[in-house]
């Protein structure tokens, strides 16, 4: 039953299956079998103090203001890539740890540093508002419902992340829908949660080493995209 004024709306199944499919292919059929087995449905709800995935039964539930946020965080962790890889790539090929004189001699940095900062601080207001249409989103991102064609190089690079980074939270909550039906979820709730961040995680990477071989991406390259996405992903689920 439904909370008076509580805003449900189901989404398209072709619509969240699309999300998950296109993050990982090759797992295209498997998925659809779980599909129709444990009747995966999708639904939007009303915006709230909390965020994140939700599962209710045979339903896994998100709302506009988690989506959001979301995809703020994917522009901020890959600002956040941009200001330290640099770092991370010279200390890689010197055999040097990253230290402080280094970074002090980047010009750069505090640029760059303020530039992921300020969406972080975005994100932390956004958790604390009521709705999304109570928070200041930033004006210098791509909407989330933009055309991923119509994007440049590295904006399709943070569009692909969030989306994978979505798909991994679902996944999630997939694994909490089957251990409703089956009755055989772990009987404390700290294992619940690990064992379904297993199942999102392996989902998205048992088979890598087969779609590599119908692209001309190398697996490593996979490997390295798919865990950012899951980093992203846990560290929001």
């Amino acid at each position: 039953m439904k909370t008076p004024g509580f805003n449900f709306r189901p989404v398209d199944q072709a619509i969240a299956e699309r999300v998950i499919v296109d993050s990982v292919p090759e797992r295209a059929a498997e998925l659809r079998e779980i599909w129709a087995k444990y009747d995966l449905q999708f639904a939007v709800v009303s915006d709230s103090l909390k965020i994140g995935f939700r599962s209710r039964g045979k339903v896994i539930e998100f709302d506009n203001k988690t989506m959001r946020i979301l995809w703020v965080l994917a522009h901020s962790a890959w600002r956040m890539f941009v200001c330290y890889s640099p770092h991370v790539l010279l200390a890689l090929a010197t055999g040097c740890s990253i230290d402080l004189e280094m970074m002090q001699r980047d010009q750069g940095l505090e640029k760059a540093r303020a530039s992921f900062e300020g969406l972080l601080y975005v994100v932390r207001n956004a958790v604390a508002a009521q709705s999304a249409d109570d928070v200041a989103w930033p004006l210098d991102l791509p909407d989330p419902m933009a055309d991923r064609s119509s994007l440049s190089a590295e904006q399709k690079a943070v569009f692909d992340l969030a989306i994978m980074a979505t798909a991994y939270g679902f996944l999630h909550e997939v694994q909490h829908v089957m251990f409703a039906k089956d009755k055989n979820a772990p009987p404390r709730r700290p294992d619940e949660e690990i064992a379904c961040d297993v199942f999102a995680r392996d989902f998205l990477l048992a088979k890598i080493d087969s779609y590599a071989k119908t692209t001309s991406w190398s697996a490593d390259l996979i490997l390295m995209k798919r865990a950012m996405a899951i980093a992203l992903g846990a560290f929001f689920v």
